[in-house]
């Protein structure tokens, strides 16, 4: 096999308080389409504001010995991006549960990113159906709401997109008012 076909191939890892953990070669694509779809939920309302939405595969180093790679997360920062990587905590980052990592994203990695000072973290359960929205209170996670989606449509700031319809939820407005004022509502502040 050519050498840099391997290379493209390589299982990515992710450093956990200075641990190697080897992640999942590919994404199921349950997992892919959810974590796509918060992505571009994101793009979409950050569009002309000064905050930027990255997605999955992106790595994200927070300190020497933590490094992972989230499935979104949004960056108010512009000198955090660096060319190959995020340095420093963004301000949103989100994780969709696999039945491999879901103990280190509610674990492990939720006390590194609350640590890190990432503000709000969103764990995403595709088997409960369920976005849990924590915010981060003096370095530790706080439970701000709690999300249920179903069906093929989800309506996320007035825009409907296929993955899951929103039910009642509290963190919707709270996530909109974090993002604009984060970003500011009508362009960058």
């Amino acid at each position: 096999m050519d050498h840099a076909v391997e290379k493209e191939y390589q299982t990515p890892f992710e450093l956990i308080d200075g641990k190697v953990v080897m992640m999942s070669p590919r994404p199921r694509v349950r997992h892919a389409v959810i974590a796509g779809t918060i992505y571009r939920l994101f793009a979409n309302h950050l569009t002309g504001k000064r905050c930027t939405a990255l997605p999955d595969g992106v790595d994200l180093i927070l300190d020497e010995k933590n490094h992972f790679i989230p499935d979104a997360m949004i960056v108010c920062d512009p000198d955090k991006i660096k060319d190959t990587c995020v340095e420093g905590a963004p301000d949103l980052v989100v994780e969709v549960l696999s039945p491999s990592t879901a103990k280190r994203d509610r674990g492990d990695k939720a006390k590194a990113y609350a640590k890190a000072g990432v503000r709000v973290y969103w764990i995403v359960s595709i088997e409960t159906r369920s976005i849990e929205v924590y915010h981060n209170e003096e370095g530790r996670f706080e439970l701000a709401g709690h999300a249920g989606f179903h069906g093929h449509e989800r309506t996320f700031g007035g825009r409907k997109c296929r993955a899951a319809t929103q039910k009642n939820s509290p963190t919707k407005p709270a996530t909109i008012r974090f993002v604009n004022s984060c970003c500011g509502p009508s362009g960058p502040s």
